[in-house]
């Protein structure tokens, strides 16, 4: 498997997962795919060249998220949802990370790729940073980029034999 068909699996993954987070009923079956989608992650970050500090924030976003996810799961089981607050303070943390990471790997990559990926970039630091005063939706801005950002890297890690 290479590391461009594994990226084309994460866009399609991540699509899921995001359609199945913002559906009430599905909130949890949501984590369950966030969490395969930040695992199958690993060997992206691993694997796409970036700076040392841009790899390291790429596998902290991924611990920061499957904490988040595996935390929400368990919250859900809790009808008073007091853990709920923090994992999303998690979450929102490691997207700071996410943030670095695809800067990072955003600079090797040509065509829209680097507008994509800093604009992702920013929209995470944005949101996050916000602490929770922007509505959910302004999320699906970021949400898409990510989208698209997949899919500019499995072009770029086709073109480049990864």
């Amino acid at each position: 498997m290479t590391l461009a068909f594994l990226v084309l699996v994460e866009a399609a993954l991540f699509v899921v997962t995001m359609v199945l987070a913002n559906v009430q009923r599905t909130r949890v079956a949501g984590e369950y795919a966030g969490t395969g989608f930040h695992l199958l992650l690993l060997p992206v970050v691993a694997g796409v060249p970036a700076a040392l500090a841009g790899q390291a924030s790429g596998f902290l976003w991924v611990a920061c998220d499957v904490i988040a996810s595996t935390g929400l799961i368990w919250a859900s089981r809790d009808a008073s949802g007091t853990g709920t607050p923090i994992y999303n303070a998690v979450r929102m943390a490691g997207h700071l990370f996410a943030g670095v990471w695809i800067a990072a790997v955003s600079w090797r990559l040509g065509g829209a790729g680097p507008a994509v990926g800093w604009a992702l970039a920013a929209g995470f630091a944005v949101y996050t940073l916000a602490a929770g005063r922007l509505p959910a939706k302004v999320l699906a801005v970021p949400g898409l980029l990510m989208a698209a950002w997949l899919l500019l890297l499995a072009r770029h890690a086709q073109e480049a034999g990864l």
